[in-house]
């Protein structure tokens, strides 16, 4: 999987990969989840993924309580489809299971102050 070496930090310094198995009870577990919904064949998401190991850096020094994952909606379907996703990559922020699109840029300083927003609410 070309995107693998992004499975360094979720809550506790790592992200997450999840699947199929395992999304449900995690975005149910945990308060304040910043996923990555990618494919790993998407030259956006092969471009994107320095910036999203940056973003999980910056969560887990400044906001221990997020948890960072990450999932491959190209081989999740299921979830992919539940979820709406319809391009790669897209980050959603699930506050208490409640999900929301982030659309703006893709940089880690915009992707936190949005969650910031998020969580402040």
């Amino acid at each position: 999987m070309i995107l693998s070496f992004l499975g360094v930090f979720g809550r506790g310094g790592k992200i997450l990969e999840l699947t199929s198995h395992n999304f449900e009870n995690i975005i149910n577990a945990n308060p304040y989840i910043l996923v990555n919904f990618y494919s790993p064949f998407c030259k956006y998401c092969i471009r994107f993924a320095p910036e999203f190991k940056k973003t999980a850096k910056k969560i887990f020094k400044k906001r221990k309580f997020i948890t960072v994952a990450q999932i491959d909606a190209a081989n999740e379907t299921a979830i992919a489809n539940q979820q709406g996703i319809e391009r790669y990559p897209t980050l959603k922020f699930f506050k208490h299971s409640i999900p929301c699109r982030y659309d703006g840029p893709q940089e880690s300083a915009k992707i936190l102050q949005w969650m910031e927003r998020h969580i402040a609410k």
